[in-house]
């Protein structure tokens, strides 16, 4: 086989594997998407160590009788109206208001909206942060 001809398989197939790699990347990007589910970046610590700065948490939408104590939730901040709050379920008021505390927080506990008013209520699994974390540890 002359030289060119190989040149031409090995390019091609350098072709392949890059889009092959592009739509496999696309795929999973988009795969949260579609499911309903939404990766946020932790911006802060207070839910370290268990979820650090950086991480990225996938939510779902969960149905009330899911929220449950000891449960991460991202939900409405009730102190910046355009953010939510990525925080661990500590109680449930009488309202059936979530009451959360982030698990860095040592004092105070912050309660979220009652479930009525609430727009965004979801249940965070934090596994893809941790993954992330442990590949970069690993460079």
């Amino acid at each position: 086989m002359p030289a060119s001809r190989v040149l031409l398989v090995a390019a091609v197939a350098a072709a392949r594997a890059v889009v092959t790699l592009a739509l496999t990347l696309g795929f999973w990007a988009a795969a949260p998407v579609v499911l309903g589910w939404l990766p946020t970046t932790v911006m802060t610590a207070s839910m370290s160590p268990a979820i650090e700065v950086g991480d990225v948490v996938v939510s779902r939408p969960m149905p009330p009788d899911a929220l449950l104590p000891g449960r991460v939730v991202l939900a409405d901040d009730p102190d910046w109206p355009d953010r939510l709050r990525l925080h661990r379920i500590a109680g449930i008021d009488v309202d059936g208001a979530l009451i959360t505390k982030g698990d860095a927080n040592h004092v105070g506990r912050l309660v979220t909206p009652a479930p009525r008013r609430r727009r965004r209520r979801r249940g965070a699994e934090g596994a893809v942060g941790r993954a992330a974390r442990g590949v970069a540890k690993n460079r």
